[in-house]
């Protein structure tokens, strides 16, 4: 029999887990629905990993960490301010040189800054968004 709590082996008649201590068979206490939603709930909120988290339907082990998709976010970053230190690059050798819009030391902190806004946003969209079981797909919060 496996411990509802910490997922523990235990023995059949045991009425405790000799793990974690927590009762073994109590369906409204330790190992009901609503006691595990709140154990995940408070770890997503503590910003843990979901390793090692239960999962409140089916009560599985297999919970992971959901993000948004920040990896083409990464990439235009890296590609403004590329785009912008050449650009300065070209001004310090060569010279302020004027563009029908502005000049190209303009063009070249503008695109640096789009280059670190761009990586903010990334690193935020990287925060998890959720916990999902493998298993069944129920997700917290």
């Amino acid at each position: 029999m496996l411990c509802d709590r910490c997922g523990a082996n235990a023995a059949n008649d045991a009425a405790f887990c000799s793990h974690c201590g927590a009762p073994i068979g109590d369906p409204a206490g330790s190992g009901s629905m609503e006691h595990r939603r709140a154990l995940a709930l408070e770890a997503f909120k503590a910003g843990w990993s979901a390793t090692g988290v239960q999962c409140p339907n089916c009560g599985r082990y297999h919970m992971r960490t959901v993000r948004q998709d920040a990896e083409e976010n990464l990439f235009w970053s890296g590609a403004f301010v590329l785009i912008g230190i050449v650009s300065l690059i070209i001004v310090f050798i060569a010279g302020d040189t004027g563009l029908y819009v502005a000049n190209l030391s303009t063009v070249a902190l503008v695109a640096i800054v789009v280059g670190v806004l761009l990586y903010v946003v990334a690193r935020r969209r990287r925060l998890p968004t959720a916990f999902e079981c493998f298993d069944c797909g129920y997700r917290v919060p």
